[in-house]
């Protein structure tokens, strides 16, 4: 049973994380603060490559 609820999870992660391209700072949770977190990582090294600017990867659960 444990081995499908993780499958679930884990086929579902990608829709939920396709809804939205970036986060939005006044409406996330106040652990993420003000930034707007990219949640495709493709998309995010493709425009960190494109503004000559470094990647942050944020790895941890936050609520929400």
């Amino acid at each position: 049973m444990a081995k499908l609820i993780a499958l679930m999870i884990l086929l579902a992660a990608p829709m939920y994380a396709a809804e939205t391209e970036t986060t939005d700072p006044d409406t996330q949770p106040k652990e993420l603060g003000s930034v707007h977190w990219y949640r495709n990582v493709d998309t995010g090294v493709e425009l960190a490559k494109e503004q000559g600017k470094p990647i942050f990867l944020q790895f941890q659960e936050v609520p929400g």
